[in-house]
């Protein structure tokens, strides 16, 4: 997505720069000014901080600390600084831009160690897509190709520029979150839900090559059980997989379904990803063997007029949620496994084709709802959650993943009209009984003669 940088002194990336990488810099006299910044030591944490937003402000550039500069800013010799002076120099680095620039733009560091034991730090920032990057005091930095600083902004068509070009952030964003998935016939009353997953700050993951192997380590790692919240291990086996020229795409696919849309999942070369799950419907007329004994699903009976049952399509709530979350968790996994360093995730999701939908939970929560309130029906044909694309309203940590996307999920709950409360009492009492029954069936199968089944529920 990111035009190439406009200026490096190394002609190579961050994490591959070595000691002889540095005399480069020597060499070719390179001056402080729109591009590069030197330091010998660490300055205070906000000026660091008004350093790294004028780079993000402007056309990126390079933040070195441990190379002293001569009378015209150009390097004189690398000297390195002491680490009993900062223990952990990346990290402190990273800390100083998240508490003291808004929103934080991305960067790469690396710690290049001399053989004296002395170290320099060189810290990448891209030219940032959410301009403008503004500092705790309230201020936006630009670089000055005459000086060696950034310069407090105060034209008031600069900064007009910049709010303009933070405007591709959201077009970034729209673009991604939309399906492309294309629909038959046959698929014209089936409902979707889609989500969309990129790595945050955009960009900050290393692209991927869909080689052969590559894609076989994703098939084995997707498919491979992992743990859903300490409740179940479960695997996502994918029978069909394919490349383009910007992602590798995984289907679940019986013989009868090549033609149609099944469960999808995609990742792209940039780390981002979608899932694709249709709806998973339950016969309100012929009741399923699975909720032959529910009093959920016979209360849900009552409040149907017969002959208008046709009318709407019940979903299985449980089986959904165990869908979603065993997508959400692989690609979670994926990204642990990953060599990315940073955190958080841009999160959406999007529904389809859901007029007159009942998302039901087999639990007696959901049952007391349709007593008290009665059926929830849903009567929109589709939205995205949230409606508006937004940085603040999408974004959640990696490290609190598992717990936010089940979070997540109550709002999907809220579209079709389930209470949050509902929802809630539904998963915590009566979906460890779901997968438990879903495992037990997995089993029989396993000890039947004949091809294996899918460890995720039908959809």
């Amino acid at each position: 997505m990111r035009d190439e940088l406009t200026f490096n002194p190394f002609g190579k990336p961050v994490k591959d720069l070595s000691e002889a990488d540095l005399q480069k810099l020597l060499e070719g006299h390179i001056a402080e000014g729109l591009y590069v910044e030197y330091k010998t030591v660490f300055p205070l944490a906000t000026k660091v901080a008004h350093s790294i937003a004028s780079f993000a402000n402007t056309h990126g550039g390079w933040y070195i600390v441990g190379i002293r500069t001569n009378e015209n800013n150009e390097p004189a010799s690398i000297d390195g600084f002491d680490l009993s002076s900062n223990v952990h120099p990346k990290e402190w680095l990273r800390d100083v831009v998240k508490s003291n620039v808004d929103p934080m733009p991305y960067i790469e560091s690396k710690l290049i160690t001399f053989s004296s034991g002395r170290v320099v730090l060189v810290t990448h920032v891209p030219k940032g897509y959410e301009t403008p990057y503004v500092t705790r005091d309230g201020r936006i930095y630009r670089r000055n190709a005459e000086g060696s600083d950034p310069v407090f902004e105060n034209n008031r068509y600069a900064i007009d520029q910049l709010y303009e070009n933070g405007k591709q952030f959201k077009e970034i964003l729209t673009r991604f979150c939309q399906s492309e998935f294309t629909y038959s016939r046959a698929e014209k009353e089936q409902g979707w839900l889609i989500a969309y997953l990129l790595p945050y700050p955009l960009d900050s993951f290393p692209l991927l090559d869909f080689t052969k192997e590559r894609i076989e380590g994703l098939r084995a790692l997707i498919s491979s059980p992992v743990t859903i919240r300490g409740i179940a291990d479960m695997g996502v086996p994918f029978q069909v997989m394919q490349s383009s020229l910007d992602s590798v795409t995984f289907r679940q696919v019986r013989p009868n379904q090549l033609p149609y849309l099944t469960t999808t999942l995609r990742i792209f070369r940039g780390g981002a990803a979608k899932f694709l799950i249709p709806l998973p419907y339950l016969d309100p007329v012929s009741q399923v063997e699975e909720y032959a004994s529910s009093s959920a699903f016979a209360e849900l009976l009552t409040r149907i007029p017969l002959n208008d049952a046709s009318l709407f399509k019940v979903v299985d709530g449980y089986n959904l949620f165990t869908s979603f979350m065993a997508l959400t968790a692989k690609f979670i996994e994926f990204l642990h496994k990953s060599d990315w360093a940073e955190s958080n995730l841009l999160v959406a999701y999007e529904l389809q084709k859901t007029w007159r939908h009942i998302l039901f939970f087999n639990s007696d929560a959901f049952a007391e709802q349709i007593r008290s309130y009665g059926v929830p029906v849903c009567h929109e044909d589709g939205s995205l959650i949230p409606r508006t694309l937004e940085r603040e309203s999408m974004t959640i940590s990696l490290q609190e993943a598992d717990d936010s996307l089940a979070a997540d999920f109550g709002l999907v709950s809220d579209y079709f009209g389930v209470f949050r409360d509902t929802w809630i009492k539904s998963v915590q009492r009566g979906w460890a009984e779901y997968l438990s029954r879903i495992q037990e069936v997995q089993r029989q199968t396993q000890d039947r003669p004949g091809p294996s089944q899918n460890t995720m529920p039908a959809s």
